[in-house]
């Protein structure tokens, strides 16, 4: 949680140079002389314990309204004269952090919800002589500031206020809920009665959309418009939590951007107008601009009026799948710009600047009867299409199933899979719901097309795929005189096969390739109870560490036996009266060893060859 920060003190250390980190050079006396000239003390320090009372001097505090620095222009660490100097400074407390970087340390102090009694500790250390002293101060509470009811009041203060230099402070009664990002630095809020927008990179990081949020204070002032927060104190009360409802505004694209065409001069829209979630119809428009939108709300009766859409805004890509088309949204103001009344043409190239909007929610929903034929098609072959992707390389005799269903509300499409013509047709066929691939002796390359209709109208998406060089399928039985690839194909990723590398090396996940090429020859050796493995010219050992994880070991001496098993038709060992056997699980791109309970529903290693 990020507080907000105050600056009450700073720690000065400064040397004039890295022998002041230590004695003079040369200096090696042992002997102190006190204030009467004629009395001599031998000293009972050690000259390394000198040398380190000397250096913890240079730590001084000192007060400072800016920002806090402390330089100490040896690193933390240095060595002269064969003697190690180390220098630290400490904290005990979240109220004074500590950072350092070339020598260079960075005490920022915190206002917590209490006074906050802290403690710094330098110390210096020579060899094995350390020296150390501390200073305490208390860093005040944060101060109280007076708390609203809700964001559309906290927003509704913020006029006139038009500067990072000009802000007003407050904090909320009620709660807040995290509903978007903008950016890495931006986060998006909201309760009933409006959202608002903060900027902060490290609350960005510590908040997830649903998060409920206890708003302590913040410092509101208006950014091109916007109303915007900064400095704020906030915790975490809750996650998971439901967007808020919000109340919404309706309105049309054209009358919102007459009205802020008009006000644009200085900004001078009222915030209270930022504060409000509007509702409109508009036909969404993908497209690029000089200030960086890549999607329009254009008004559907007035190609004149329009509002743009930031690209750092996260959840505008969410409008792309309705290019075109005419939906109801929901959006927030971002800022306000004067903008050309320039008929937005086919191509988008006349869009001017203009006042641009923050998206919140989904893609919106469609009305089917409201398209053409050409938008239905193009939709429905989206729809077809939008979790089928196929390896682009594949590397064994493949079995890849092909979508032919769309949304009921598309209709009955005419959907056909096919390869191109001048692919070879002995490794790519299409048979039935299955595209097949079947490496030959040549490296082979193919397009899958898959074309929809609906109507008159035909839109078609194609898929670029390598067949290797090679013929491998997965075989159901061990042979002592084959020499095999062991692999295995996690499909909840793709329907490559991962493959036991050349470069294997001992350890709980053994190096993996997808390439045949770069794959490690395997091969079986019959001994009493089963076999021993040699992966490429060592074998193939396992044992449980410390952890009670599988470990593989790739030595000269052969001492783990692998039996076979029928059902999953894989290699498997025993371990501490437990069964194992090696692949891997969920969506891991790894080679691991798990026990054989677990195979029915993980995805098992395979023994391959041509």
């Amino acid at each position: 949680m990020k507080k907000k920060s105050l600056i009450l003190a700073s720690l000065l250390i400064a040397t004039a140079s890295l022998a002041s980190c230590g004695a003079k050079k040369g200096d090696t006396s042992s002997q102190t002389t006190s204030n009467n000239p004629s009395s001599t003390v031998v000293s009972s320090l050690t000259a390394d314990e000198q040398e380190a009372q000397s250096a913890l001097k240079k730590f001084i505090l000192t007060q400072d309204k800016g920002t806090v620095t402390a330089t100490f222009t040896c690193p933390s660490t240095v060595t002269k004269n064969e003697k190690t100097y180390t220098v630290k400074l400490v904290s005990d407390s979240e109220a004074a952090v500590i950072s350092e970087k070339d020598g260079t340390y960075t005490v920022t102090i915190k206002q917590l919800k209490n006074d906050t009694l802290v403690t710094l500790t330098a110390s210096v250390q020579v060899n094995e002589a350390v020296a150390s002293k501390t200073i305490t101060f208390t860093v005040p509470a944060a101060p109280q500031v007076e708390k609203l009811d809700n964001l559309a009041a906290l927003i509704g203060l913020a006029d006139g206020h038009d500067s990072s230099k000009n802000v007003i402070t407050y904090g909320l009664k009620n709660n807040v809920t995290v509903i978007g990002f903008c950016s890495t630095s931006g986060v998006i809020v909201a309760d009933t009665t409006s959202y608002f927008y903060i900027y902060d990179s490290n609350m960005a990081k510590e908040v997830k959309v649903g998060d409920n949020l206890k708003i302590n204070s913040v410092d509101v002032y208006r950014y091109y418009g916007l109303p915007e927060g900064v400095n704020i104190s906030y915790e975490k009360v809750s996650s998971g939590n439901a967007v808020p409802e919000t109340a919404t505004t309706a309105t049309t694209i054209a009358e919102l951007v007459t009205k802020l065409d008009a006000a644009a001069t200085g900004y001078k829209v009222p915030a209270a107008d930022f504060a409000k979630i509007y509702k409109a119809k508009a036909k969404v428009v993908v497209t690029s601009t000089a200030n960086g939108s890549n999607v329009l709300l254009v008004d559907p009766t007035d190609n004149t009026k329009y509002l743009l859409g930031y690209y750092k805004f996260k959840d505008l890509d969410n409008l792309k799948p309705v290019d075109g088309l005419v939906v109801e949204v929901q959006f927030a103001l971002y800022d306000v710009y004067r903008g050309k009344e320039t008929e937005i043409g086919g191509t988008y190239g006349t869009v001017q600047n203009g006042s641009r909007f923050y998206y919140i929610g989904a893609t919106p929903e469609v009305d089917i009867s409201a398209m053409t034929e050409e938008q239905k098609a193009k939709f429905a072959l989206e729809d077809l299409t939008s979790s089928f992707s196929p390896a682009k390389q594949m590397s064994i005799a493949t079995e890849v199933d092909l979508p032919s269903s769309v949304d009921a509300k598309y209709g009955t499409p005419t959907i056909t899979w096919s390869w191109g013509a001048e692919d070879d047709a002995e490794v790519f066929k299409v048979e039935g719901s299955k595209a097949k691939i079947n490496p030959a002796a040549t490296k082979k390359e193919g397009t899958l097309t898959v074309s929809l209709t609906i109507g008159a109208t035909t839109k078609t998406k194609s898929y670029k795929v390598t067949a290797e060089a090679h013929s491998l399928v997965a075989q159901d039985a061990i042979d002592t005189s084959k020499t095999y690839k062991f692999g295995v194909v996690n499909t909840k990723l793709t329907n490559e096969v991962l493959f036991l590398s050349k470069n294997v090396k001992s350890g709980n996940f053994p190096a993996t390739t997808k390439l045949v090429s770069e794959a490690a020859d395997v091969k079986f050796e019959a001994v009493a109870g089963g076999y021993n493995i040699k992966v490429g010219e060592k074998y193939m050992n396992t044992e449980l560490d410390s952890s009670n994880k599988v470990k593989f070991n790739f030595v000269d001496t052969a001492s783990t036996v692998y039996s076979w098993n029928t059902e999953y038709k894989t290699f498997t060992y025993t371990l501490s009266d437990t069964v194992y056997y090696m692949g891997t699980y969920n969506t891991f791109a790894t080679l691991s060893g798990s026990k054989i309970s677990y195979a029915s529903t993980s995805f098992v290693g395979r023994l391959y060859a041509a």
